[in-house]
């Protein structure tokens, strides 16, 4: 079977954006949690950023171009299309999904297990918080 490098690549490059996204709301929590407040005294706050970025972006584009090799060989591809009807119902169940597993995870479970409660604690729910939920946990991985 021959190899059609550019339609992987091509799946793969459509991954940037959400892995652009992804990579700098990441950046932005990372900072605003403390986890690299050791970098901090050393790196600008703006080259962590690149930095988180740049590891996402290499991240979604190996792996999706990989994905895309290994789906077409066992027979998992499916085509990408862009239709609207379609794409705006996926794009709603998907955020709807997402708000409900993040709700059960908040509401619920935050309250019945005690590690999730002081995660919570610990890392307050923000605007990276929650962009890097949705672009690196919901798409690029």
């Amino acid at each position: 079977m021959k190899l059609n490098w550019k339609k992987h690549l091509k799946f793969s490059l459509c991954m940037l954006p959400f892995a652009l996204l992804a990579g700098i709301s990441m950046g932005y929590y990372s900072i605003g949690t403390g986890l690299v407040a050791e970098a901090l005294k050393t790196i600008p706050q703006g080259r962590i950023i690149a930095i988180v970025t740049l590891q996402t972006v290499i991240y979604a584009v190996v792996a999706g171009f990989l994905g895309s090799v290994l789906s077409e060989n066992v027979g998992l591809r499916r085509s990408l299309k862009f239709r609207g009807k379609a794409t705006l119902t996926a794009l709603a169940l998907g955020s709807l999904c997402g708000l409900v597993f993040f709700g059960l995870d908040y509401l619920v479970f935050a309250k019945a297990l005690p590690q999730v409660a002081d995660y919570y604690n610990a890392y307050p729910f923000s605007l990276a918080y929650f962009t890097s939920e949705i672009f690196y946990g919901g798409v690029v991985e």
